[in-house]
C-alpha cells in the first residue's frame, strides 16, 4: 500500500514522502504545524492572528516579544472571536505559541458571552501585574456598539489573565469603544502616567484618550478626542509609542476607499506633564500602504533587539487578508482569516525623525538558521526569472494554501536574505537537499551563500509538478563561512518550468550516510513527523519528558485511550496511536509542554 503525506513545515505547501506499509487501500494523510510562513510574511498561519499587540516583556530572565491576538473563527462574513491568544518570539522569526490568555466564558455576567465579540488586546507590566485591555459586547448588545473596555490581570505575560469584577468594566469609557491600547508613559522626573487610547464609534468614529489611575484599573476624569487628526477616515487600531523627543501614533483609515492604510502622527513630548487633552498631532502621512483587497487592518509596533542581531529595531506589525502582489490568494479560504506580518520601521530627519514608508517584503523579517530550519525559499527577498504559485491544500476545506517557487527559467536567480551559516553543537554544515518537483529530469540549482558558490543539486523527475519529494543530500564542494549571509540560488534548466521548489535544507555527513544537521524544528521548536500508520516522532527544543499528549476530533474532545508515548530522550519521544479507538476522519493530535501546546491534524 502506497500513502502520500502532505507535510506543511516551517511555510510551504507540500513535502511529499512516500510511505509503505502492508495491505489495504491507499490513505491520504495530512500534517498542519503550529507555525508555518506562507505569503505576506505572515508569523503564524496554522490559525489567523488578528488585531496583533506586540509587547517586549523580560519574564524568568529571558526577554521576548509577547504577540497577543484574537482569532478569526473561519465563518464567513463575520468576525466571531471568543478567545485571546499569545505568541511570543526571541528572534522574531521562530513564534512559540504560548496558548489561550484569556475566554469569553471566563468573564463576568456584564459580558454576552454568546455574542463572540471579545476584540482586540494589549498588554502592559504596570504596578507588579501583566495588565490586559480588551473590549467585550455587554449583556444587552451583539455588536461593537454595545462594547465596553475591561482590564485582566495576570503573574506571568502568557496568563491566564483574570477579568476584573469591581468596576467590571472602565465605567468612564463611552459604551461603543473598541481596540483599546494602553501607554505606560515615563516622565522626565521619573514618575509614570498609563494612558488608554480607544476607538469610539457611537458619537462619530475617532480617537479618544484618557488618563488611566494610579494601578491602572479605571479612568481618571474625562476622556477627550484628541486633536487634529483627520478622523474623517479614522477606522481602528490605534497604537502609541515615544521615540527621541516625539510622541509616534500610528493607526488605520480608509479614507473613503474600500482599502485601509496605516497612517501617522507625531507631537513633541513636552518638558513637563505627558500627553492632555491640549497635545497638538501632526498627521504626517502614510506608513503603509495596502491594495484594494485589504479591507481591513490593525497595526502595533515594538522596539526590540532579537536574538542574532546586533542592535535593536522598530518594528511594525498588522493584520492582512491577502497581498496579489506578493503571491497570490488567500492564506485561508474560509472566514475572514486575518493573519499578522511584521516590518522593520526606518526613520528619517531630526524634528522629529519622520518614519520612512514601509514596504511590504515576502521575507519578512528575522534570522533563518541553516542548521536547524527547512528555508522556505519562496518567502525570498528578491528573485528574477521565476515566481511565487499557490497550490492549494487538498484536505481540509479551511486549511491554509501553500506557495512554491515556479515558473522557472534558465538562470533564474533567487536571494533569500539573513541565513546564519553557524554551525549546530560543534557540527559543520556538508550537504544540502531541496524538496522539489519536475516532470522530468535535467538542469541542476546553484546555491550561494553570500556571493560564492557551495554547492549544485541536480534537478530530479517526481513525476509530474504536483507530487513533491527531497532530493538526494548533495556534499558541499565549499564550506559556508559562519554567521549572517544571504543565501542565493541560481537555476539552470533546458526549459522554463519543468521544476519547481518548495525548500531547502542542510545538513552533515556521518561516513557515506547524510542526515539533517539537528533536528528539523519549525518556527516554535518543534519537529512532529509521521514515520508509519500510526507512529509519530517528536523532537523539541525544550524538555518534552513529562509532555501531555491527547488525540482529539475536531471539537477538541479526547479520544479515550487512543494514544501511547515512549520517550527516547529528554527532548525526543515516539507516540503511537491505538487503531482500536479510531474511525476513518480528521483528528488533532495535541502535545502539551511545560511552555506550550502544538496541535497538529491528521487523516486516519
Amino acid at each position: 500500500m502506497n500513502a502520500t503525506s502532505i507535510i506543511r513545515k516551517s511555510g510551504d505547501v507540500s513535502r511529499i514522502i512516500k510511505c509503505l506499509s502492508t495491505g489495504g487501500a491507499v490513505m491520504v494523510f495530512s500534517l498542519f504545524f503550529q507555525t508555518a510562513i506562507w505569503a505576506d510574511n505572515y508569523v503564524v498561519t496554522a490559525y489567523p492572528t488578528s488585531d496583533p499587540a506586540p509587547t517586549v516583556f523580560t519574564y524568568n530572565g529571558e526577554t521576548r516579544v509577547y504577540l497577543y491576538c484574537t482569532q478569526d473563527k473561519m465563518i464567513s462574513g463575520v468576525y466571531p472571536i471568543d478567545t485571546l491568544h499569545c505568541y511570543s518570539s526571541d528572534d522574531m522569526f521562530h513564534w512559540r505559541d504560548e496558548g489561550v490568555i484569556l475566554d469569553e466564558r471566563s468573564c463576568g455576567s456584564w459580558v454576552n458571552r454568546g455574542a463572540h465579540q471579545l476584540w482586540a488586546p494589549t498588554v502592559v507590566y504596570y504596578k507588579d501585574k501583566y495588565r490586559l485591555f480588551v473590549s467585550a459586547v455587554d449583556a444587552s448588545g451583539t455588536d461593537d456598539g454595545s462594547a465596553r473596555v475591561f482590564t485582566a490581570t495576570a503573574d506571568s505575560p502568557k496568563g491566564p489573565f483574570i477579568p476584573s469584577t469591581n468596576p467590571p468594566y472602565l465605567s468612564n469609557i463611552s459604551i461603543g469603544s473598541i481596540d483599546p491600547f494602553c501607554y505606560i508613559d515615563t516622565l522626565p522626573d521619573g514618575t509614570t502616567k498609563a494612558y488608554l487610547v480607544v476607538r469610539n464609534g457611537k458619537s462619530g468614529t475617532s480617537v479618544h484618550m484618557a488618563q488611566l489611575n494610579d494601578d491602572a484599573t479605571n479612568v481618571v476624569g474625562t476622556p477627550w478626542v484628541v486633536k487634529t487628526l483627520p478622523t474623517s477616515g479614522y477606522k481602528e487600531g490605534t497604537w502609541l509609542f515615544k521615540r527621541n523627543g516625539f510622541y509616534y501614533l500610528i493607526y488605520a483609515t480608509a479614507n473613503g476607499t474600500p482599502r485601509e492604510t496605516i497612517e501617522y502622527a507625531t507631537a513633541p513630548v513636552p518638558a513637563g506633564s505627558g500627553i492632555d487633552a491640549n497635545t497638538q498631532w501632526t498627521h504626517r502621512g502614510v506608513l503603509i500602504d495596502m491594495n484594494s483587497n485589504q479591507w481591513t487592518i490593525h497595526s502595533g509596533s515594538c522596539h526590540f533587539q532579537p536574538k542574532g542581531e546586533t542592535e535593536a529595531k522598530w518594528y511594525v506589525c498588522w493584520h492582512g487578508v491577502q497581498e496579489p502582489e506578493l503571491g497570490g490568494d488567500r492564506l485561508f479560504s474560509g472566514g475572514q482569516g486575518r493573519c499578522t506580518g511584521f516590518e522593520e520601521i526606518s526613520f528619517t530627519g531630526e524634528s522629529p525623525p519622520l518614519m520612512n514608508k514601509v514596504t511590504k517584503t515576502r521575507r519578512g523579517v528575522g534570522i533563518c538558521r541553516a542548521a536547524t530550519d527547512s528555508i522556505q525559499v519562496d518567502r525570498y527577498s528578491s528573485a528574477t526569472g521565476c515566481a511565487v504559485k499557490t497550490v492549494q491544500h487538498p484536505g481540509l476545506a479551511t486549511a491554509p494554501n501553500g506557495w512554491v517557487v515556479a515558473n522557472i527559467t534558465n538562470n533564474g536567480t533567487l536571494i533569500y536574505k539573513k541565513v546564519d551559516f553557524t554551525p549546530s553543537e560543534g557540527m559543520q554544515l556538508a550537504s544540502v537537499a531541496v524538496n522539489i518537483s519536475g516532470a522530468s529530469a535535467g538542469g541542476s540549482i546553484e546555491v550561494r551563500a553570500g556571493s560564492t558558490p557551495i554547492a549544485t543539486i541536480p534537478v530530479v523527475s517526481t513525476g509530474d509538478l504536483n507530487t513533491y519529494k527531497t532530493t538526494d543530500y548533495s556534499k558541499l564542494t565549499e564550506v559556508p563561512q559562519a554567521g549572517v549571509q544571504d543565501l542565493t540560488l541560481v537555476f539552470k534548466t533546458p526549459a522554463a518550468n519543468t521544476f519547481q521548489v518548495n525548500w531547502i535544507k542542510f545538513g552533515e555527513e556521518i561516513s557515506t550516510a547524510v542526515k539533517t544537521h539537528g533536528a528539523v524544528l519549525d518556527r516554535s521548536g518543534f519537529n512532529i513527523q509521521r514515520v508509519g500508520n500510526i507512529t509519530f516522532k517528536v523532537f523539541c527544543r525544550e524538555n518534552i519528558s513529562g509532555a501531555v499528549v491527547a488525540v482529539m476530533d475536531l471539537q477538541g474532545r479526547a479520544i479515550a485511550e487512543a494514544v501511547f508515548v515512549r520517550p527516547i530522550s529528554w527532548n525526543h519521544m515516539v507516540i503511537g496511536l491505538n487503531e482500536k479507538q479510531l474511525t476513518n476522519g480528521v483528528y488533532l493530535l495535541s502535545i502539551k509542554t511545560a511552555s506550550q501546546i502544538k496541535r497538529i491534524t491528521f487523516t486516519y
